[in-house]
């Protein structure tokens, strides 16, 4: 209620729609904004943080390849909704280091909590690269979310709208490298 109160315009509120527990406000120039509750055991002191930057892409195995290959990135989920025919993949940045505080962090829930099976359901189905690998919303750092609608890589019309030609939107993500000239050779 405190966005709604300061005027901000939602397209979708928590409540509604078939996914619970997610939003998607506005920014000013009609970008949609998700909101999504955060891991509360965790412990962070700030309210908000970015959490992730989502593209369409038109082959979601080649676009998780060219990210991880080329990138460096770590594939933490797909998860694959075969009802609607689509994918979501979700990528981040991660350090050994980093990887392995969060297999420390899992082991030690799993050891204070039995962990629960549900059953699988034929409409759809998520699974992790490595067992230990961090949810999305247990990062603190921004993930990369690619969405992969079944299909479009056969189809050689298929473009998704990259935001530099008309009309123009979304421009781009960034990524920092310590050797800029040799990462780009």
């Amino acid at each position: 209620a405190r966005l709604e109160k300061q005027g901000v315009t939602f397209r979708k509120k928590p409540d509604e729609g078939r996914m619970k527990g997610l939003a998607f406000a506005f920014d000013p120039d009609g970008y949609w904004i998700e909101i999504c509750s955060r891991c509360r055991r965790l412990g962070w002191s700030e309210y908000q943080n970015l959490s992730q930057t989502m593209l369409r892409v038109k082959d979601g195995p080649e676009s998780v390849d060219f990210y991880t290959k080329h990138l460096g990135m770590t594939l933490l989920r797909r998860s694959d909704f075969k009802r609607w025919k689509f994918s979501l993949f979700f990528l981040a940045s991660l350090s050994a280091e980093e990887q392995q505080e969060a297999a420390d962090r899992r082991a030690e829930r799993r050891a204070r909590k039995p962990r629960s099976h549900s059953s699988s359901s034929s409409s759809s189905s998520s699974s992790s690269s490595g067992g230990d690998l961090p949810s999305p919303s247990e990062l603190w750092q921004p993930v990369l979310e690619l969405t992969w609608n079944h299909g479009t890589e056969k189809d050689v019309d298929f473009k998704v709208h990259d935001g530099n030609s008309q009309p123009q939107g979304f421009g781009h993500i960034g990524f920092l490298v310590d050797d800029f000239e040799g990462t780009c050779q």
